[in-house]
């Protein structure tokens, strides 16, 4: 018995990587296809943007992982079947259970990953997420002054007509909306120069302008100033004012901060919250789910070619079902349709385990 379920948790663990390497290969890839422009625009090494999107991983496994189980369980039993290993085991007198056992072990460690990542993991890691890339696209770098381009970051605007290799600026414009922040108040300018560089300094970015004028206007008189000057320093980084704050969304928040939260927030923001809390239990829950219900399905009747690909369809077509019916209900704003979505999940689970443990289907005895 041992031997049998160590062969079959070492079938359906390496069914397992490949699928899931695959999946979140393909996933990650188109995910981290949409940052690129972080690269470009914002002067961001290769290697802090990997570290950037690397964050995403844990989220990406969570939803990967139950897919893949249930594409494991099909490979393995479908496989078993056409070589007529169940049969063998059948006859030995191995129940579907005792055959279906090793799945359910293997989707049980998968299911508390799940559930743990859902619950702190993957909040964690995309809260890190859009820290990082909040920080980055409000840092100033050399790389976001383009020329011919309006350059906009943190109320400040500036546009230059020609940057020349070694970082020279020309025909420099540079308007600041005054917006300091924290309830401050700073006046409006607008500098025009002739030529200008950027040096990184201690204290952060300055730009050394030359040959040009300001014109600035008084926030409480509204009466306008302007001088000329031949040299002119302005500290880019301080130029805005400080960030604004972060706004938390709602997949940042680890499960137990959903489902005790006290906080004034609106009907609306209280259903999305609910929900969350609630899908973020049900999708690791669903991976026992897929487990039992490819095993009941694959696990009975007489193999042959045609039924072999008709299971399968039979496999996806309940599976899809059932998720889409639990997350429908999770979603739904009805009264009880949360306790509706657990009550279609137990539902599939009954069925399922009751199709196992049945030793008749349609009079032929497996």
């Amino acid at each position: 018995m041992k031997v049998i379920t160590k062969h079959l948790l070492r079938n359906l663990g390496l069914a397992l990587v490949f699928p899931s390497l695959i999946l979140v290969g393909a996933v990650w890839l188109t995910q981290s296809l949409r940052y690129v422009k972080v690269i470009v625009n914002h002067n961001v090494t290769f290697v802090e943007f990997l570290s950037l999107v690397g964050f995403l991983l844990p989220d990406l496994l969570a939803v990967v992982l139950p897919v893949a189980m249930l594409i494991s369980t099909v490979i393995v039993y479908s496989k078993m079947n056409q070589d007529h290993e169940l049969v063998i085991l059948k006859a030995a007198g191995l129940s579907n259970w005792v055959i279906c056992r090793p799945a359910l072990i293997l989707s049980s460690l998968v299911m508390l990953y799940v559930l743990f990542s859902n619950a702190f993991l993957s909040p964690i890691a995309l809260q890190h997420f859009r820290n990082k890339n909040y920080q980055m696209k409000n840092q100033f770098t050399t790389a976001l002054i383009q020329e011919g381009q309006f350059n906009t970051l943190r109320g400040m605007t500036v546009y230059t007509r020609k940057r020349h290799a070694n970082g020279l600026l020309e025909d420099i414009y540079i308007y600041s909306d005054g917006s300091g922040g924290a309830g401050k108040q700073r006046p409006v300018y607008v500098v025009l120069a002739e030529t200008g560089q950027v040096v990184s300094e201690q204290d952060g970015f300055v730009l050394y302008l030359k040959n040009g004028r300001r014109q600035e206007k008084n926030p409480k008189t509204g009466e306008i100033s302007f001088f000329n000057f031949e040299q002119l320093r302005l500290n880019l980084s301080a130029l805005g004012g400080p960030e604004k704050a972060r706004k938390v969304k709602i997949y940042e928040m680890s499960l137990p901060e959903l489902l005790s939260f006290s906080g004034p927030v609106t009907k609306k923001l209280r259903h999305q919250m609910h929900s969350e809390a609630h899908r973020r239990i049900l999708s690791p829950l669903l991976t026992i789910l897929f487990v039992l219900s490819a095993s009941a399905v694959l696990l009975r009747g007489e193999y042959s070619r045609v039924s072999k690909k008709s299971k399968i369809y039979s496999v996806i077509a309940i599976c899809a079902a059932a998720y889409i019916l639990i997350m429908s209900m999770v979603n739904a704003q009805f009264a009880y349709s949360t306790l509706l979505a657990y009550f279609v999940y137990l539902l599939f689970l009954v069925c399922s385990a009751y199709f196992i443990q049945i030793k008749k289907l349609t009079g032929r005895v497996l």
